[in-house]
């Protein structure tokens, strides 16, 4: 057992964590960031469509872009939060630039701005046509190794370590599978989401919601998990992750077909939208993929040449072929509950980014919000933990505690302070994992484990779920638990990791018995404002006591 010391711990290498670090680091505190593989291994990295955010006053406005993302959230944004978001998202974009990032321009030399999906006007700023991701990631990695911060690559976090009165630090285990107690005052998970709880997802190999399911384990409120954004164009062909055909290029005339060559979309609606009409297209056509013309996309290879190269690499011509299409699970809009600083339930617990349930998304996360989201949020818990408090404030998503059933009177409560209640469904603890680190399935029982965990989870907990089929889920994941006792290595943690996420998603998506946002049930088609709620994971007396 090793043992190191930080004043704070900084859990991911996306946008979010790297804005933490460096914020904190300006702030002479002492600051350390464990990522599982290296720095630059990150959903960010390969996040594509750009940034939205008001720079210019060419007709759009901050309030048009609330209105945008409150929109695309089907009613469960927090209005506070994003208020925020959409404020101080120009000044971290500028902030980024000061750093070193480069966004690409017009003509005029000022910022170039794409529209995607959801957006009333062109406000999305970008680099490399589509390589928005990687710009950021390399000029936060750069300006960060400029400060004294601790980087810990390929050290694995397996759990979080707490008393009653709040964080104490973490567990990770290194490369060589040694066990490190790293004590902190400040734990910021920023680990992303975790795609890869689906068989077709355009998520990195690392977003397998480890920071989630150590929240979940501490007992730390995380709600919204039934939300999971399937993106409308994913490049169907084999490997995982899915290529991802950004948003960016349906707003610059990208065109979605069917298999009779006829359009069924009108493409620059939100992805929530988009993603079911597909869903609809190919179970009407049995079929697994439908089309995305670029044929008619002015400059596709100059615009897009990071894409151009994608689809290229695949076999495809975007001047000449159709290129063959279908929904992936993209983002998990719901995580650990957050206040507008990024501080959860459990004291000394911080949470930014994809991990994150701070209400900026609601049901579906509005296109180009995500880098946004990373840039806003990094920045105030920074703020925030440098003023040496540790509880949440009642603010943003934890303004309504309802703990009620559903209620007329709940939900007269709720119009009148537009707050969305949180409704406790119970917790969700399981035992720690850095007890069981050491021995580890063989490949072969891996990848049985695998399979039916993919079959399960495509299936029953994708974009379209059914009472029956979140039963038959719940069934196969508890067979599939018994089997895991007997592990570990890293890749069997992500897998406990997978599965409680998995449970926690069935329990949210069978309480949810409405269609809202990225959440379908068969059963009920239609939105039903009781539903108007946050349904949430966690240890009760942490909730109440905000």
């Amino acid at each position: 057992m090793k043992y190191k010391s930080f004043q704070v711990v900084v859990v991911g290498s996306g946008v979010a964590g790297l804005t933490a670090a460096i914020n904190l680091a300006q702030k002479h505190i002492d600051v350390a960031i464990v990522t599982k593989d290296t720095l630059a291994d990150s959903a960010t990295n390969i996040a594509q469509g750009g940034i939205a955010a008001v720079m210019e006053q060419n007709g759009d406005r901050k309030e048009i872009h609330l209105s945008d993302t409150l929109s695309a959230g089907a009613g469960l944004c927090d209005v506070e939060t994003v208020r925020v978001l959409v404020t101080e998202g120009p000044k971290r974009v500028r902030d980024l630039i000061q750093l070193g990032a480069h966004f690409d321009t017009d003509a005029s030399g000022h910022l170039a701005k794409g529209r995607e999906g959801g957006h009333s006007f062109a406000r999305v700023v970008h680099a490399g046509g589509a390589a928005t991701g990687r710009e950021v990631e390399s000029s936060l990695i750069r300006f960060l190794a400029s400060l004294r911060v601790e980087v810990l690559e390929n050290y694995f976090a397996t759990d979080l370590l707490y008393t009653t009165s709040g964080i104490t630090g973490l567990m990770a285990v290194d490369a060589l599978g040694e066990m490190t107690n790293i004590s902190a005052d400040y734990v910021i998970l920023a680990t992303g989401g975790a795609g890869q709880m689906f068989p077709l997802t355009t998520a990195p190999h690392q977003s397998t919601g480890d920071g989630l399911a150590m929240a979940l384990r501490a007992g730390a409120a995380c709600a919204d998990l039934e939300f999971v954004q399937f993106h409308p164009t994913a490049l169907a062909v084999k490997g995982q992750p899915k290529p991802l055909i950004s948003e960016a290029v349906r707003g610059e005339g990208g065109l979605l077909l069917d298999h009779s060559g006829k359009r069924f979309v009108d493409e620059l609606l939100p992805r929530d939208v988009v993603s079911k009409k597909m869903a609809e297209k190919m179970a009407e056509e049995k079929s697994t993929e439908l089309f995305l013309d670029v044929r008619n996309v002015e400059n596709f290879a100059s615009k897009f040449p990071n894409l151009d190269e994608i689809v290229k690499k695949e076999g495809f011509d975007p001047g000449v072929d159709l290129l063959p299409v279908a929904p992936a699970a993209h983002y998990l809009c719901g995580g650990v509950l957050a206040d507008p600083d990024g501080f959860s339930s459990l004291p000394g617990l911080c949470a930014v980014g994809e991990v994150a349930c701070n209400g900026v998304h609601g049901a579906n996360r509005l296109a180009s919000n995500s880098l946004l989201d990373g840039l806003v949020s990094g920045k105030r818990v920074a703020e925030r933990i440098a003023t040496g408090v540790k509880k949440a404030s009642p603010n943003g998503v934890f303004a309504f505690y309802a703990e009620e059933s559903l209620s007329n009177q709940v939900m007269l409560e709720q119009s009148a302070n537009d707050h969305i209640p949180l409704l406790y469904l119970g917790d969700m603890t399981s035992p720690d994992l850095a007890g069981r680190i050491g021995k580890k399935f063989h490949a072969e029982a891996r990848e049985d484990f695998l399979s039916t965990f993919y079959l399960t989870t495509g299936r029953y907990l994708a974009m379209s779920r059914s009472s029956e089929g979140l039963l038959e889920a719940e069934k196969q994941l508890n067979e599939l638990s018994e089997l895991l006792p007997e592990a570990f290595g890293r890749k069997d943690a992500e897998m406990v990791n997978m599965i409680l996420i998995a449970k926690a998603l069935i329990a949210s998506a069978e309480r949810r018995r409405e269609s809202r946002g990225a959440h379908i049930r068969e059963e009920f088609p239609d939105s039903d404002e009781r539903y108007r709620v946050r349904l949430v994971h966690g240890a009760k007396e942490m909730l109440s006591a905000i």
